[in-house]
């Protein structure tokens, strides 16, 4: 029985791997069409659908897009115009909602009885799996076929499912942030070919098509979705002490993430709510309640483990750190 679980693992990963190898396949497809003026759907090609005369214009007009949206909808306008009607995908291209025909609601009033047969959803849902992938795809092999479009021919090659690229007629930092390599340290006076799965092709596409600044947007779009997905499977679960101290670790890095870079409207927002905090502020009152008994005087316990006495206490209210300084100024009336 394991030996046969073993086997079905190592077969998603051989799945995995020839998916890669066949998104590669169609980037060749795609390239060699283009190379013989064949990638047209009627009078588009993937140079009307960006504006530019031809190959030469593809690299300065993707850098000239400074946001991620814009980048998105060319992406998107190559796939629907181009890579899917050249595929027979016509059924997968995006198209806005509109008012359904009475054909459509026919069809639709029939599907929804076929629901009650005991296989549709799963059908259906398989069926969904299918496109959403072929559409993933279809979005995933745009820049890898710009930027080839974009490259001399003579500086790459399609071997053994994948495609060979001469690193020599690529930028410095490009190869750096890419391979890891320094070009300065290859002992070479011509061409340098290195392998590029299907991955490493459209990072490397990336890094020579898009701008400096849009690259460091999707590096940090990227980390800030990975930060809230985690924060989000971390505290959706039943509390602990452990899972608490392991939480608390990694927010004690944040703070001071957030101190070593001066985000100090960051880290006033985070004091302001923990101020505003219900249980926590309850907790304290319950410490402070006999001393205003006892004494007639109001204490709180401010920044975690001291105590002051708050008898004339100033809200300084404050939406960053800029404000909070400004408004002390002029509290108290600072020259």
């Amino acid at each position: 029985m394991s030996n046969n679980i073993n086997k079905l693992f190592n077969n998603i990963g051989d799945n995995v791997l020839n998916n890669e190898h066949t998104s590669s396949k169609l980037v060749n497809a795609y390239n060699t069409l283009n190379i013989e003026n064949k990638l047209l759907v009627k009078s588009y090609s993937i140079y009307t659908c960006l504006g530019v005369k031809n190959g030469a214009g593809i690299i300065s007009f993707l850098r000239g897009q400074k946001e991620l949206s814009k980048l998105s909808e060319i992406r998107k306008k190559v796939v629907n115009k181009i890579i899917l009607p050249i595929a027979d995908l016509k059924h997968l291209v995006e198209v806005e909602d509109k008012e359904k025909t009475k054909t459509e609601k026919t069809k639709t009033k029939t599907e929804n009885k076929q629901k009650l047969e005991s296989d549709y959803l799963a059908k259906k849902s398989d069926e969904n799996i299918k496109n959403s992938s072929m559409r993933t795809t279809a979005n995933n092999i745009v820049f890898p076929v710009l930027f080839l479009a974009s490259q001399d021919k003579s500086n790459y090659k399609f071997k053994d499912n994948a495609f060979m690229v001469n690193i020599m007629a690529l930028d410095t930092k490009v190869v750096k942030n890419v391979f890891g390599i320094d070009k300065k340290n290859i002992d070479s006076e011509g061409k340098y070919f290195l392998k590029t799965n299907i991955s490493l092709l459209i990072k490397l596409s990336k890094n020579v098509l898009f701008d400096v600044e849009v690259l460091r947007k999707i590096k940090n779009k990227t980390e800030a979705e990975n930060v809230e997905q985690s924060t989000g499977d971390i505290t959706s679960g039943d509390f602990s002490e452990d899972k608490a101290d392991t939480m608390l670790k990694s927010i004690i890095s944040m703070l001071n993430y957030y101190d070593n870079n001066k985000a100090f409207t960051q880290l006033l927002k985070i004091e302001n709510h923990i101020h505003s905090l219900n249980n926590y502020g309850l907790a304290k009152a319950d410490i402070t309640a006999p001393i205003g008994k006892q004494s007639k005087k109001y204490i709180d316990i401010l920044g975690g483990s001291f105590a002051v006495e708050i008898n004339n206490y100033t809200d300084l209210k404050a939406n960053n750190f800029d404000e909070l300084e400004n408004n002390f100024i002029k509290t108290f009336k600072i020259a």
